[in-house]
């Protein structure tokens, strides 16, 4: 992998790239035609204020996830330097031969998802960006044969196999858990990818191309907030059926949240999971003043 500066500006290394990304084991993967670029580079949104400002995946046919930072690919500042970078994982399904394009996608609540389908099946990991330098964490996989997977909507689609040949899947991004399948089934399939052009889905298939018009019912989920704080998103939400969705509670200054309740979900710090909706319903946020809360002792707080 190279970095290039743009044109008519001079370059550090006097005509050489500005920088570059080596792996160390590359003669291995030149030998066994394990190549690097079999997939695009991925590009990983990154919050503002975080040290590491550009980040990328390259995933290759040995199946490994390579985490870089897009401003020094080669952690050593060096053009030509092998390694450098931020993590280095295998696909959590396992599988080789990697030519699925991986989907990139930052859920509701501001985390950033890498979402992999290959031959051996599909995984979702998620970025940490809690900590220096960043780490994508493993949430879920399940196994089979699966293509290029995209995201629209806040809905993983991908082909993957069944009876023989494959359907398309609609998922929860979050869980993996399917949420429809086609009853169309396609014929075999190499690299194609999935595309959504006007609400639909399409994919082609040797010499023909298959449309899948998403049907999937869904429902609408109303947030609310009492005196003392909000919720974010703080709009209705429309959830597709079965799915989850997440809402940021935040109290004001000498409050705290009092309660998080409604459609089935927990609260894990500020955050609230829905369960996977079903029919409409709401999240209610509530809050109580630090000043009133009694305490065991039985007087008020000061």
């Amino acid at each position: 992998m190279l970095s290039l500066v743009p044109a008519g500006v001079q370059s550090a290394g006097g005509g050489l790239p500005d920088d570059s990304y080596t792996p160390e084991n590359f003669l291995t993967l030149f030998n066994q035609d394990l190549d690097l670029g079999s997939v695009s580079l991925a590009i990983l949104p990154m919050p503002s204020g975080h040290p590491v400002t550009h980040l990328g995946v390259q995933l290759s046919k040995d199946a490994q996830i390579r985490l870089i930072n897009l401003d020094n690919m080669s952690g050593s500042g060096l053009v030509g330097t092998t390694g450098g970078e931020l993590q280095l994982l295998l696909v959590p399904q396992g599988g080789a031969g990697m030519s699925e394009q991986p989907a990139v996608w930052v859920d509701p609540s501001g985390a950033t998802w890498l979402l992999v389908a290959n031959n051996s099946g599909v995984s979702g990991l998620k970025l940490l960006v809690n900590q220096n330098p960043p780490q994508l964490n493993s949430q879920w996989s399940h196994g089979g044969t699966a293509k290029s997977a995209i995201v629209a909507n806040d809905v993983l689609y991908y082909a993957a196999s069944c009876g023989g040949s494959y359907c398309m899947n609609a998922a929860d991004p979050v869980t993996g858990n399917v949420l429809w399948t086609s009853s169309e089934h396609l014929a075999n399939l190499h690299w194609q990818s999935p595309i959504l052009v006007n609400g639909a889905i399409y994919i082609a298939d040797g010499t023909h191309l298959h449309r899948f018009d998403r049907n999937v019912a869904t429902h609408i989920v109303t947030p609310t907030a009492g005196t003392g704080g909000s919720i974010a998103p703080n709009t209705p939400q429309t959830i597709d059926d079965g799915a989850t969705t997440t809402f940021t509670v935040t109290p004001n200054a000498n409050f705290t949240i009092s309660g998080v309740t409604g459609c089935g979900g927990s609260l894990a710090g500020n955050i609230y999971t829905t369960g996977p909706i079903t029919a409409d319903c709401t999240v209610s946020a509530t809050f109580v003043n630090a000043a009133d809360i009694i305490f065991d002792n039985g007087f008020d707080a000061p």
